[in-house]
């Protein structure tokens, strides 16, 4: 037997809104989310440069969790959601 697992939270069965794909990200907001783990905030501050000068994108928005291991505070995610039109969301060690 095969037992096939859902990443999903069982504390909740709302289903999260989501927009449309976007094509480009040339002229649009990005928001960067930093678990805080080792090497995460090297490879997002890499990032947004790349992002910048390679991409196009008008504006970074960067934010750090409390702690790796917990969920994002939801003003965190609420403002980013808010801000942004694409959200990245880091993890590293």
């Amino acid at each position: 037997m095969i037992k096939v697992l859902f990443p999903k939270s069982e504390e909740s069965n709302a289903q999260n809104k989501t927009t449309e794909r976007i094509t480009s990200i040339e002229d649009k907001v990005v928001g960067l989310l930093e678990n805080r783990k080792l090497h995460a905030d090297t490879f997002m501050m890499e990032l947004e440069q790349v992002l910048v000068s390679d991409f196009g994108v008008s504006e970074v928005i960067y934010k750090k969790k409390r702690a790796y291991s917990e969920a994002c505070d939801s003003q965190t995610l609420e403002y980013l959601i808010e801000h942004c039109d694409v959200i990245v969301h880091a993890i590293a060690d």
